[in-house]
């Protein structure tokens, strides 16, 4: 099972930036395969690969939908 964290509950606007907010949100947003690794290089490989594909993905996103849609 997947360790989740909670974020502390005195996170205003200004405080949800804070490391102490943020990493327990961006640690729980990671997929469930990331959670369950065992060793630490097997972990940098797939958080790499990970954000890689993520950002790829938000790129996509917005520079290739948009000029397909004008194409058309």
């Amino acid at each position: 099972s997947a360790i989740l964290f909670s974020c502390p509950t005195l996170c205003s606007n200004l405080g949800s930036k804070a490391f102490s907010c943020s990493a327990p949100r961006l640690w729980n947003s990671l997929p469930l395969h990331i959670h369950q690794l065992d060793s630490i290089t097997q972990f940098k490989s797939q958080i790499k690969t990970y954000l890689f594909k993520l950002a790829w993905f938000i790129n996509y996103v917005i520079c290739f939908i948009p000029l397909y849609f004008f194409i058309i």
